[in-house]
Order: C-alpha cells, then structure tokens, then sequence
C-alpha cells in the first residue's frame, strides 16, 4: 500500500493546472487518430490509475480535488475518436459520472453491429488495428458492465470472444488484458454457487 500511495502521489504530480495529464519524455501510442483525442485518452487513463485504486490506499479523498478537475477538463473536450471515448467511458463511470451516460449514447450510434456482436472502428477516416478495436470494445463493455447495463454489454462481449486467439488472448499484450479484463467482469456477473453434487464412479 505505501508503494501504491507513492505511485498515485507521483501521477497526480503530473497533472497540469488544467486538469490534463502530463506525459513526460516520449511516449508512442497509435491508437488515437488526431492531437486532441491522445490529450483526452492520456487524461482518462491517467485517472483510471486513481479511480481503480480508491479502496486500496488510505485517504483516498486527497485525490477528489484532482480527478474532480480532470473530470471537468476531459468533460468540455469530448469532440473525439471512438478510442479515446471508450476510454473517457469507462474512467467516467467509474467516477459516478453523468457524462458516462452521453459517451456511451455516442458510441453505442457508431458501433459496428450485425444484430448478434459489437464492436468499434477507431472513426470512419482510419483503418484501425485489430489491437484498437479490441481496446475501444472492451472499455465500453467495462463501462456498461460497471453500470449494469448487461444486456449492452453482451453483443461486445460476444464479440470480444470471437476475436481471442488459440491461446485464449488477442492480438498483443495490452489488447489481452483489456479484453480477458472485459471477459473476466462479465464471467464473474454470472458467477453461480458451487455446483453440490454426488459423482458415483463405478
């Protein structure tokens, strides 16, 4: 827990007085298609390493001040790629946020659907990666799953299963472990008890 606290202590440093996040140094990420959307995507993911951890540090409330202006930064700037929105989604539901419901009521318009499976093009203008579609895919599951809306959430996770490779992940280490996270949420809202059976072998 105190590497944890220095950890967080460390990202809120790196916020702007504007709420944005700060990357320092170079950082490479393809997924988002224009200037203001990786601004975006970097700040919701930046507050996801907050929101996720709210249980496991003491005195989590020395953080409100920040997420709470970040919040409202990433709020008035949602003009942006369907990646950077998955994202903002599931950070802002998350937070308890209304906007969630405005991002999600976005996305769900600009979803590739054939009745049965969802899933999401970076925007109209980019060929998209594989890797991405599964990323925007399993944030919004994240983020409909987080606020029970199950029945949303299935054609994505119907989705998400069809795309996993013959080793159970996807198409690179950071679209597995979004996705198998998405997976994992789902598998264990449909959790039952454990089976109580007599097994007679003979």
């Amino acid at each position: 827990r105190a590497n944890l606290k220095i950890f967080l202590d460390s990202v809120v440093r790196s916020f702007n007085t504007n709420g944005a996040f700060n990357v320092g140094g170079y950082a490479k990420f393809s997924g988002t298609s224009n200037t203001q959307s990786q601004t975006v995507h970097y700040t919701c993911f930046a507050l996801l390493a907050l929101l996720v951890n709210r249980n496991q540090v003491d005195n989590f409330s020395t953080y409100q001040a920040q997420i709470t202006k970040s919040l409202s930064y990433v709020e008035g700037r949602l003009s942006v790629d369907n990646y950077a929105a998955s994202i903002c989604a599931y950070a802002f539901a998350l937070a308890n946020h209304t906007s969630s419901e405005n991002l999600l009521a976005q996305l769900d318009v600009n979803g590739k659907t054939n009745g049965v499976t969802k899933y999401w093009e970076l925007d109209d203008n980019v060929v998209t990666s594989q890797s991405t579609r599964v990323v925007i895919a399993g944030f919004v599951a994240r983020a409909y799953i987080h606020l029970n809306k199950i029945d949303k959430a299935k054609p994505i996770i119907k989705w998400l299963m069809i795309q996993r490779n013959a080793n159970g992940g996807f198409s690179d280490t950071y679209a597995t472990v979004v996705g198998m996270e998405a997976l994992a949420e789902m598998a264990f809202r449909f959790k039952t008890s454990p089976p109580n059976m007599n097994i007679k072998i003979s």
